[in-house]
């Protein structure tokens, strides 16, 4: 796989809190969605036939494990568009397969398009001001916003492309958003309208479609995606480990992040394997995992999992088996305490790492990379041996006792003694 273009960074992000949901993009190296990397923008300031943007209020939802004997409804089924917005918009042509043709503008002036690109995804990641001609979050807030500037509770966006079905099958439509509204269309049917986080279950033709989606924010930050992917369920760890230990890695890599810092939600993953590996990935909200930068052959499995989903990979062989799962989420081997009484958050590696050796039939775990967020990060990260786990897992008392002594020491005040 080709190397991706290096990913802009930005520590002012905010994240969406998202209900938790499991999809994984399956295929060969670039799938139905391809790689997700930040597009160039271009600006545009002329004005297009636009009208006033539909109200919608109604909310599908779905069961966030898909079931097998769950109804998958065929395409055909679903209600014909009157409308959509692409004839309010100048889609020169339907981007090319696994690609999209996207238009942004602020929803107070919808007859202006402020920015469009060809975006590999319909995935984008707004902080409270959101600056389209750096493509990055600005720093701080503002009261005069120009126009190079989009509120995320302002932004709206409409992406137009297409994807391809080799062959019948079934797909899960995952929508992640936190405050906006959302319609879906695939071949000019409705499959989708509604807000909220929700998993539509699909049966789709063979040949080439036409996805469009519509979606306006309405909330302080945006973390808006749409993934079109096979269904898989989530997994226990005995299940895993009846999966995973016949692999017999001798490489088992965990990476952790809370959430992206990227546009398009990518968290890319870089290294080397060194041999037969298993791979885990755990996130605290909606990732596009892209694993194009590892290189070696060896990969014998991937497990995902996400606190807060959706979550995709991309970038691997058709050969690597994909796994879902409701992983011990932890992005750090040095946990902290949030006040002497709540330390779980010390105790995260030590989970982390126990779930990993029951999961593949007791082995260790070989590498550990974590970051709160970011765009990537590179394994195998810190390198664990017996004797270093054991030195981990006894960090989270003494962090605990720490933290006590800390506060004692400060003499925080109590109802008894607050007043002289």
């Amino acid at each position: 796989m080709p190397p991706t273009a290096e990913l802009p960074k930005n520590h002012n992000a905010l994240v969406v809190g998202i209900i938790a949901a499991i999809v994984i993009l399956g295929g060969a190296g670039i799938a139905t969605l391809a790689m997700l990397h930040p597009g160039s923008f271009k600006k545009e300031a002329k004005e297009v036939p636009f009208g006033s943007i539909p109200s919608r209020t109604s909310v599908v939802s779905y069961p966030v494990q898909q079931k097998a004997e769950v109804l998958r409804k065929p395409l055909d089924q679903f209600p014909v568009a009157a409308t959509t917005w692409k004839t309010r918009f100048p889609v020169s042509s339907v981007a090319a397969t696994g690609t999209y043709q996207a238009f942004y503008f602020d929803t107070r002036t919808p007859t202006v398009v402020r920015y469009t690109e060809r975006s590999p995804a319909v995935a984008i990641r707004l902080g409270r001001i959101f600056d389209t001609t750096t493509g990055k979050e600005a720093v701080g807030n503002v009261i005069t916003i120009t126009d190079r500037y989009i509120l995320p509770e302002k932004f709206g966006g409409y992406w137009i492309g297409s994807f391809s079905m080799p062959e019948a099958g079934d797909r899960d439509l995952a929508i992640a958003e936190g405050n906006g509204d959302t319609r879906v269309i695939i071949d000019g049917r409705v499959v989708y309208e509604g807000s909220g986080q929700n998993k539509v279950p699909l049966h789709l033709p063979s040949g080439t479609h036409t996805m469009e989606v519509e979606h306006v924010g309405n909330g302080y930050t945006a973390n808006f995606s749409v993934y079109l992917v096979p269904p898989r369920p989530t997994l226990s760890t005995g299940d895993l480990a009846k999966i995973l230990a016949p692999l017999h890695a001798t490489e088992v890599w965990y990476a952790g992040t809370d959430y992206t810092l990227d546009l398009h939600n990518i968290y890319a993953i870089s290294g080397k394997l060194k041999g037969p590996t298993i791979l885990f990935l755990s996130s605290g909200s909606p990732v596009s995992w892209d694993l194009s930068r590892l290189t070696g052959s060896e990969l014998k499995a991937v497990v995902v999992a996400s606190k807060n989903g959706p979550v995709s990979v991309t970038g691997y062989a058709s050969a690597t088996p994909i796994y879902a799962t409701d992983i011990a989420h932890s992005w750090t081997t040095h946990g902290s305490c949030y006040g002497p009484s709540d330390c779980s958050q010390a105790y995260a590696f030590s989970a982390t790492e126990a779930f990993v050796r029951e999961a593949t039939g007791g082995t260790q775990l070989t590498g550990y990379a974590g970051s709160p967020n970011g765009t990537g990060l590179t394994l195998p990260g810190t390198v664990l041996t017996p004797q270093i786990i054991e030195e981990l897992r006894k960090l989270p008392a003494q962090t605990a006792a720490a933290s006590r002594s800390a506060v004692e020491a400060n003499k925080p005040a109590t109802v008894n003694t607050v007043f002289p």
